[in-house]
């Protein structure tokens, strides 16, 4: 898929086998001989490369000469390293965004906004299931979802938001445990847990966490500052943010199809640790890893558009900050190329 871009917009490279070269002052992308996107440079602000593409050197001169940052991540997401220009400084956008933490009424905006989309999600997925005629679709628990929303719209406070949030995430894993028809038990969401599923959320909100490190990193943020998680250590908390509304939207189902499907069974985990606890064997990661990334690929380009939205929402806060389940309008240029 290729799309235009306007000024300042990322690039993003992650079917295999393509190749980014120059041609004068234009970037070009190709597959088998044939030409994927042609790019002005000067539309670009970073490239995000997945997995095997090949980068020739001229492009990556082009690139140092026009303050692009080039970002390399694994197939799934992980962060491999960065090449950035000598005279390219974020200070700006860090400046910026260490303002609007600052910001309680910017925070309370953004944090609404997230909580809405994580909600939405849920109700997205409940909905797909009523459409599809199951069983496990309970009408209450989406009307209580929807109630829901229109709180945490209004919350007057990170704090009440939290709450809310919390209630909300009860509701969807009642309805998870209800859409669990596998071998393998779920009572209820526990990070610490000794049953499987749960075990196998960890480690897919992981890769989702990581994934988001990762793209913060390139587009020259600070990983550690976030708007609705607050700061503390090491977390890297503006990815906690930017994840939440895409764990209903990708995780959760797929977790749920892979052990309804019996792709993953209770022969995929092995115990360890002294309080024995489920993590899945190196054949179960590899056979998981495969579809994670199927389905991740499909979402990338939300996640591109939801961090440029955050910036422009930094940058202009009376636009404010969206959900992925709401499209740009007519007015909001297109900001991703994706290949």
């Amino acid at each position: 898929m290729a799309t235009m871009a306007q000024p300042h917009s990322f690039l993003y490279l992650s079917t295999p086998g393509t190749m980014l070269r120059q041609a004068g002052q234009r970037l070009v992308v190709e597959r088998a001989n044939s030409t994927l996107i042609d790019i002005p440079v000067f539309q670009l602000s970073a490239i995000f490369v997945y997995g095997a593409i090949r980068v020739t050197p001229h492009a990556i001169r082009l690139c140092f000469e026009k303050g692009i940052a080039l970002n390399f991540l694994s197939r799934t997401g992980s962060f491999r390293g960065r090449l950035t220009p000598a005279q390219v400084s974020t200070a700006p956008l860090r400046l910026l965004q260490y303002e609007r933490t600052q910001d309680p009424v910017f925070c309370l905006a953004f944090a609404r906004a997230i909580v809405t989309a994580k909600v939405e999600s849920s109700l997205a997925w409940m909905e797909s299931r009523r459409r599809s005629g199951s069983s496990t679709f309970n009408p209450d628990r989406a009307a209580q979802l929807r109630t829901l929303v229109e709180q945490i719209r209004a919350a007057p406070s990170i704090d009440s938001l939290r709450g809310l949030e919390g209630t909300a995430a009860r509701l969807h894993f009642a309805m998870f445990r209800r859409a669990n028809k596998s071998n393998l038990s779920f009572t209820t969401r526990e990070r610490f847990s000794p049953e499987p599923i749960n075990a196998l959320l960890n480690f897919a909100y992981t890769l989702l966490l990581r994934e988001w490190e990762s793209l913060i990193l390139g587009a020259g943020l600070d990983v550690s500052l976030g708007f609705y998680h607050c700061l503390e250590g090491a977390r890297p908390s503006l990815a906690c943010d930017l994840m939440e509304e895409f764990r209903a939207a990708l995780v959760d189902p797929l977790v749920l199809r892979l052990v309804n499907k019996r792709i993953l069974q209770a022969s995929d985990f092995t115990l360890r640790g002294p309080s024995p606890r489920p993590f899945l064997s190196s054949e179960g990661q590899r056979r998981f890893l495969a579809f994670y990334d199927t389905e991740a690929s499909r979402l990338r380009r939300l996640y591109f558009h939801q961090l440029q939205r955050l910036i422009a929402a930094m940058k202009d806060p009376v636009k404010g900050y969206l959900g992925h389940l709401h499209p740009p309008t007519s007015s909001s240029p297109e900001d991703v190329c994706d290949i």
